[in-house]
């Protein structure tokens, strides 16, 4: 799949895919929304489910607006960004919705946008693995990134 490219174009571009990476998005915005759906389904929430659901967007939607989108255009291994920041004002209304007004259809619509930004960021999560993976086992077996995560620990790979 990648035979094609050189060791240089390669690094390059996982280096730069690893640029626009926030590790644990998925699992912090999920989390959030999961947690909230169960004690709104139980009738117990206390508005903790809702703040770390809502820190769990501000931070996802801060790192979004870092992300440099015009130069990326085009570029197929980015798509998924793409599509995650265009998801990211209909997640915030649904949230904002489920939140001010429980009920099992908006929690299912929060929870539907939820799942469809996780999809898109594990697509992305994947091609930069194998990406990486091919130039580690293939071409520089000593070659690694570096990746931050949803808490600010960098993490080496």
């Amino acid at each position: 799949m990648f035979e094609s490219e050189t060791t240089e174009s390669l690094k390059s571009r996982v280096q730069r895919m690893s640029e626009q990476y926030l590790k644990g998005m998925g699992d912090a915005l999920v989390g959030g929304i999961c947690d909230f759906a169960y004690a709104n389904r139980l009738g117990v929430g206390d508005g903790d489910q809702w703040a770390l659901a809502r820190d769990a967007y501000q931070q996802i939607a801060s790192f979004y607006v870092r992300i440099p989108f015009e130069e990326l255009v085009g570029n197929a291994d980015f798509a998924p960004l793409f599509a995650v920041r265009d998801l990211l004002p209909r997640f915030k209304t649904a949230m904002d919705e489920a939140f001010s007004h429980p009920s099992q259809e908006n929690t299912d619509a929060l929870t539907r946008l939820a799942n469809e930004i996780v999809d898109h960021g594990f697509r992305y999560d994947c091609l930069m693995n194998r990406l990486l993976r091919f130039v580690q086992t293939e071409r520089d077996e000593g070659f690694r990134i570096n990746l931050v995560d949803c808490h600010g620990k960098q993490w080496t790979f």
